[in-house]
């Protein structure tokens, strides 16, 4: 948007952003809501980044969970074999009782 002057010349395209800028100073409250704004980003991202990591955390447990059972089902079968051949080698324990 051009602004002409009374003369007809065109001026600067910034002449008409420039008639209403004031510098003023900023009050105490409009600080304080900038603030609290900025403050309130930032807990909103490390929320978001919390929390993301708390899934990701889960996840690996589960996975891990899952996994240490499968191990324990092949160990309780390896230990009920032991514990047989064991049984039938007569192999006895402190007490002189067999498993």
């Amino acid at each position: 948007m051009r602004v002409l002057k009374q003369g007809g010349h065109h001026d600067s395209k910034w002449h008409l952003f420039s008639e209403g800028v004031q510098k003023t100073r900023l009050e105490w409250w409009q600080i304080l809501l900038m603030v609290l704004g900025g403050v309130f980003i930032l807990v909103a991202v490390l929320w978001c980044c919390r929390r993301r990591q708390r899934k990701k955390r889960m996840q690996k447990t589960e996975l891990y969970a899952i996994r240490e059972v499968r191990n324990q089902g092949q160990m309780s079968l390896q230990w009920r074999l032991i514990k047989f051949l064991d049984r039938v080698f007569g192999h006895k324990n402190e007490e002189g009782k067999a498993w």
